[in-house]
């Protein structure tokens, strides 16, 4: 068997570029926006049921933001936003930390911390949900 060079297209030819996101548009302090959620190895699971040891040790619940989405609605760090959408009639109230690199136009927050499980708003990884200036953090 013989091999030899394979032939590959340069890397400029098969590259395909995608718009970048933009900053929604926020109207009355309100912005519709992408969900991202996974969750934390240490949430509001039951296997934590009885160990508050153990519970102690999870990340804060925030919202991460763009800075240039944060600057738009007008919140710094700490700040408290709403989110709701989907199917439910709630929102969850939390505090911003504003991450650079987080893509535009999205909102990351945990799947299943303790008080805010998002599934009882009706929303999954992917939805359009509302984010608003406001609330208790």
């Amino acid at each position: 068997v013989e091999t030899g060079p394979a032939e590959v297209e340069p890397a400029a030819k098969r590259r395909t570029r995608t718009a970048a996101p933009k900053v929604p548009k926020v109207t009355d302090g309100e912005a519709t926006v992408k969900l991202a959620t996974w969750r934390q190895l240490v949430d509001g699971g039951r296997g934590q049921d009885g160990e508050e040891a153990l519970a102690a040790t999870a990340k804060p619940t925030v919202a991460r933001i763009s800075p240039a989405l944060a600057e738009a609605l007008g919140v710094a760090e700490g700040d408290a936003v709403a989110v709701s959408g989907g199917s439910g009639t709630g929102w969850y109230s939390l505090p911003v930390a504003i991450t650079p690199g987080m893509v535009e136009g999205a909102v990351w927050v945990p799947t299943n911390s303790p008080g805010t499980p998002l599934g009882e708003l009706g929303v999954v990884f992917g939805d359009e949900v509302t984010l608003s200036v406001g609330g208790e953090a």
